[in-house]
């Protein structure tokens, strides 16, 4: 599997031309609030009274996805650059 580091502008262009998914790995009830366009959520924990705990399911439900690149600055970075979300 490959993996790296991507700009949010780079992230943005392949998932724009199909070549990948972004994959958000945030909570369920902050995808729904807003996503970037045409991404997949598998959430990577759970957030409880405690903290978060992480999802053990995550490795299995991830497995379909490979050459997983990290976007740098997250979605927060994604919407201070103006690039398309949905909710």
């Amino acid at each position: 599997m490959a993996s790296g580091k991507v700009s949010v502008q780079e992230a943005a262009k392949l998932s724009e031309e199909g070549k990948y998914t972004y994959l958000d790995v945030r909570t369920e009830k902050e995808f729904a609030a807003s996503h970037p366009k045409g991404a997949s959520n598998i959430q990577w924990a759970f957030a409880g009274d405690s903290g978060f705990t992480p999802n053990p399911d995550f490795v299995s439900e991830a497995a379909g996805y490979t050459q997983l690149k990290d976007v740098e600055g997250g979605f927060g970075a994604w919407t201070a650059a103006g690039l398309p979300t949905e909710s």
